[in-house]
């Protein structure tokens, strides 16, 4: 009788703490602006050019951020944003702003 007790509070416990861990965003899981393409009205030709900025990019700043090289990586992240900019109408740039505002505003309240 313990041991069925026992057993069944331990999967209480690791099914509780397993929902609490699914309900927290994972740190570095970021929101692409892809993923407001619908928001921004971006193109399907935009998409697959922002598309291929990104896989030209990503593995660079992975190489300088393993390397710790944070000079380089804020080089590289700045190179990356001006050239999808440079694909985006001057709407869309005022949007992508506005929405990175409102993340970033997001990120700095505290959790309630």
């Amino acid at each position: 009788m313990k041991t069925k007790l026992i057993l069944t509070f331990l999967v209480s416990v690791v099914i509780s703490l397993n929902s609490i861990a699914q309900d927290k965003k994972p740190k570095g899981n970021r929101e692409s602006i892809i993923d407001y393409k619908t928001e921004l009205g971006l193109t399907d030709t935009q998409v697959e050019q922002i598309k291929s900025i990104q896989k030209e990019f990503f593995p660079k700043m992975r190489e300088a951020r393993q390397s710790e090289d944070q000079e380089t990586l804020r080089k590289l992240n700045k190179e990356r944003k001006a050239k999808i900019e440079q694909l985006l109408t001057p709407e869309q740039v005022q949007k992508w702003k506005a929405i990175k505002g409102k993340m970033k505003m997001e990120r700095q309240e505290p959790e309630k």
